[in-house]
């Protein structure tokens, strides 16, 4: 499934809930989308320790 293909109303039929109820906490797709981004994919990357936000930036762009 890509995101074109997901609507409000399948994520609210697959939860059991109205779209009403999915509105009240995310006012758009790429709000729900975002939201799930950061509670299943963030959690999962690997991050180099690093001293710094440019150290670690410098870290992934030479590891590709």
């Amino acid at each position: 499934m890509s995101l074109r293909d997901l609507t409000m109303e399948k994520v609210a039929k697959r939860a059991g809930v109205g779209k009403p109820t999915l509105y009240r906490w995310w006012k758009t797709k790429a709000a729900l989308v975002i939201a799930m981004f950061n509670e299943r994919i963030v959690p999962e990357i690997d991050a180099p320790p690093a001293a710094s936000l440019e150290e670690s930036i410098r870290h992934k762009v030479l590891a590709r």
